[in-house]
């Protein structure tokens, strides 16, 4: 599967320390499909604990570099996310 133009926008939208090359050149198909639920909090948040939390037998998992990709993105997911959510208090 190939990034699509969409995705790459995103990409080049998020904060360089931010931004998950390696996920994206690896693992194209988990770009696009995070970049579709970005701004749905909760389908965004399911989607990254199912990639995130081991459930399934026999799955491999992803490389560190991948991994550290997903865990950083999330991370900046989650504090964008309070700061929204402190701000409307």
């Amino acid at each position: 599967m190939v990034l699509l133009p969409r995705t790459k926008d995103w990409i080049a939208s998020l904060p360089e320390a931010v931004r998950p090359h390696i996920l994206a050149a690896q693992y194209a198909r988990i770009a696009n499909l995070i970049c579709i639920v970005w701004r749905d909090p909760r389908h965004c948040s399911e989607y990254f604990d199912e990639l995130l939390v081991h459930r399934r037998s026999g799955r491999k998992g992803f490389p560190v570099p991948v991994l550290r990709d997903l865990n950083i993105l999330y991370s900046y997911y989650i504090g964008m996310h309070d700061a929204f959510d402190r701000s409307r208090r």
